[in-house]
């Protein structure tokens, strides 16, 4: 009886080994369908959401699809798409904390408006405007105290190296 069980089994784990390659393309192809779903999703409330409440809506699908898949999204609807960008690259800040991790999730797409966004939100945490003056700018001095310290940190430093290098290729 044991050898029957065995031979059994033998059978139905060559059966499972021999049957995966076809499940495999279904299972990209419900994935695929899935992205597309989400993707189509998000234009839809990107064409719906005032532009005021683009940073709440790109917040609530990067979980999703990721800024990758926004930008995707972006440069399709608004090909220059520099400004549509600057509030994912506020949200991306605002979800990692994290300078380095939220440039490089950007990158330079839309013309670096989302790399733009994650600076904006960046400063904007550094430089708190005063409490008398809830509107006030940016004055130039926030700028470069805060600039020498970001672009002396060898992560900066050595993107901007690497974007320039590629630039002049």
């Amino acid at each position: 009886m044991s050898k029957l069980r065995a031979f059994t089994a033998l059978v139905f784990a060559a059966a499972l080994v021999g049957a995966a390659p076809l499940a495999w393309p279904r299972f990209v192809r419900s994935e695929q369908m899935i992205r597309r779903a989400l993707e189509k999703e998000f234009r839809n409330a990107l064409q719906r959401t005032p532009r005021a409440q683009h940073q709440d809506l790109f917040t609530a699908h990067l979980e999703k699809l990721g800024a990758s898949g926004i930008l995707d999204v972006l440069e399709d609807h608004y090909p220059q798409c520099h400004s549509q960008a600057h509030p994912l690259g506020m949200a991306v800040f605002a979800q990692t904390r994290d300078i380095h991790q939220a440039i490089a999730a950007c990158g330079d797409r839309c013309t670096g408006g989302c790399f733009h966004g994650v600076l904006m939100a960046a400063f904007k945490d550094y430089a708190q405007p005063p409490a008398d003056d809830p509107e006030h700018h940016l004055e130039l001095q926030d700028v470069v105290t805060h600039t020498q310290a970001i672009c002396k940190d060898p992560a900066i430093t050595a993107r901007v190296t690497a974007r320039t290098a590629s630039a002049t290729r």
